[in-house]
Parts: C-alpha cells; sequence; structure tokens
C-alpha cells in the first residue's frame, strides 16, 4: 500500500496493486483471526462477567462460545456459498487466477474458527457438569 502511495506520486500506475492490497488485508485478517483463537484469545468485552461468581462465568463463557461458534459456522457457510458461485461464474482476479481460489480463506478461516470455539464451549460444559457431578 506504501509503495502505491509513492508510486501514485511519481505518475507510475501498478493495476493490480490496489486489488492485491485488499486481498493481502483479507488474507492477514483471516489468518490473524485463526491464529488468536487458537488460544482463545480474541477480543472479549468481559466487564460485566468480572463480578459474576466463577460458575456464572463459566455459564456465560457456554453461551458466549455457543454465539461465537453459530456466528463462525453462518459465516462459513456464506463464504462457501460465495467461493461456488465465484466458481461456477467464472471469475478471473489478479493475473488470471480464479477468484475462487483466492476467496478460499474466508470458508476455511470461520471453519477453523466455529471448530476451535466448538471444542473451547465443550470443555467448559464439561467442567461445569463436573462441578456438578463432584457438588
Amino acid at each position: 500500500a506504501a509503495s502505491q502511495i509513492l508510486l501514485r506520486q511519481l505518475d507510475i500506475a501498478i493495476t493490480w496493486g490496489d486489488p492485491l492490497a485488499r486481498l493481502l488485508v483479507l488474507w492477514i485478517g483471516i489468518f490473524g483471526a485463526v491464529a488468536a483463537s487458537r488460544g482463545n484469545e480474541h477480543i472479549a468485552i468481559d466487564a460485566l462477567t468480572r463480578f459474576l461468581p466463577a460458575r456464572l462465568q463459566t455459564v456465560a463463557g457456554v453461551m458466549v462460545g455457543l454465539f461465537t461458534t453459530g456466528v463462525c459456522a453462518t459465516l462459513a457457510y456464506q463464504a462457501a456459498r460465495f467461493v461456488r458461485f465465484e466458481f461456477e461464474g467464472h471469475t478471473a482476479a489478479l493475473g488470471g487466477v480464479p477468484a475462487w481460489v483466492l476467496a478460499l480463506v474466508l470458508p476455511l478461516g470461520f471453519t477453523l474458527i466455529a471448530v476451535r470455539y466448538a471444542i473451547f464451549t465443550a470443555s467448559r460444559v464439561r467442567s461445569l457438569t463436573a462441578v456438578r457431578v463432584e457438588s
């Protein structure tokens, strides 16, 4: 992006520069989201849950995990539909590369995030049931 700005000042145009920059931002964003989901290190607003008892914090975590899993699974499904439409439309992107190939990062990334949050949620549910059994 910085080189594009510099080259524009010199009246040099690289026609594929802006689409490439947008595509790289998309890929880096998805990879970053997948990496953050690996350790359950996503952005969270937990101002209210801090004041809940430990068991209710776990229940809130389960609810948030279910919601996150559902949203990511829905996004993965819709992204897969988008990739299919791009495939069927034979849309070309940068340098003649099929657009569907470049868009594959969306369903793959959201599927990985959904699976990870499903696993986190399942472990929280197990911890709830383990506490209940011990009581």
